[in-house]
Parts: C-alpha cells; structure tokens; sequence
C-alpha cells in the first residue's frame, strides 16, 4: 500500500511541476499569509515562498507522513527522484481567485493524501490542511476543532518553480 501512496505523491508534484514549469508568467505578484495546523510537527514548517507573476511557490522544510514507514520511504524516494526532501506546493492567482493545483484539500482531514485540483475565493490566507500540505483558502472544521491553525512566517523571495524546487 505505501507503494501506491508514493507512486500517486509523486504523479501529482511532477505535474505541479511540469504545470507551473509551462504556465504563461501574467498576473498579480502576490504575498500571501500561510497558516499551518498547530498539531503538525515542526519539521514540516513552512521555511520559504517565492514569488512570481499569478504564482507563489510554497516551501516546506519535508512532509512527515503519520505512519513511520510511509514516512521513510517517502522521504528516500523523495531524495532520489526529485534530488530533495523540502516539499513544494505551487498556487496560481486567477481572476477567479487561487488555484489549487492537484494540492488541493477538498475532502481531506489532516492524515489523508488525497489531491484535487479547485479555485477558490482568495482572502489573502493559504491554508496547510494535511501532512503533505494539501492546501485551502480558509481553513477546515477537523483542524480547528484539534486546536486550530498558526500563522508562520518565512522569507518571501522572487522566483519561480524551479528556483523553490533549488532551495
């Protein structure tokens, strides 16, 4: 089973990838404020952003999975295939609002890892709901009700996709 985890993890960053790695560079540049669900470890805190034109790439210092062997061998196949550990999680600004790029939340409860594609309303907040950072606009009940979200800081910079996948 963490097999199949891994495998659809990684589909879904190497379209991220290739998805903000084509995408025309238009749009506001945008600086968000992100917030992270105070149950998640430290070790999963957000340590950068980088921001571009209709773009901001999200970077988290690893995603720790809630099961120890899915966590390790996630992390290895992590080093292997994409040369890091960091996670990174790219957001479009739309006139429609943000775009959720396969990480969005939807559905999810913090344990999950399941990924879709929205837009939603955006208010100037990205929200981390799960482990591996699938995201939202405004935050879920499941992680208020187990003691809400923190705002964290990191350092804001100019840069696109690849620039975040160096860091």
């Amino acid at each position: 089973i963490w097999e199949k985890i891994i495998a659809t993890e990684v589909g879904h960053q190497q379209m991220q990838i290739d998805y903000f790695t084509k995408r025309e560079k238009v749009g506001p540049t945008l600086t968000p404020q992100v917030y992270q669900p105070k149950c998640e470890p430290e070790e999963g805190n957000l340590v950068a952003i980088f921001v571009e034109p209709g773009a901001a790439h999200l970077v988290f210092k690893d995603e720790i999975a809630p099961a120890k062997e899915l966590d390790e061998q996630y992390r290895e196949v992590r080093r292997k295939i994409f040369g890091r550990t960091h996670d990174v999680e790219s957001v479009e600004f739309t006139e429609e609002g943000i775009k959720f790029v396969n990480n969005a939340a939807f559905l999810n409860i913090y344990e999950s890892s399941l990924h879709w594609t929205s837009v939603e309303p955006y208010k100037n907040a990205i929200f981390s709901e799960t482990w591996n950072h699938m995201l939202s606009a405004g935050g879920k009940w499941i992680n208020i009700i187990r003691g809400g979200y923190r705002l964290v800081g990191a350092t804001i910079t100019p840069g696109d996709r690849q620039t975040a996948e160096k860091w």
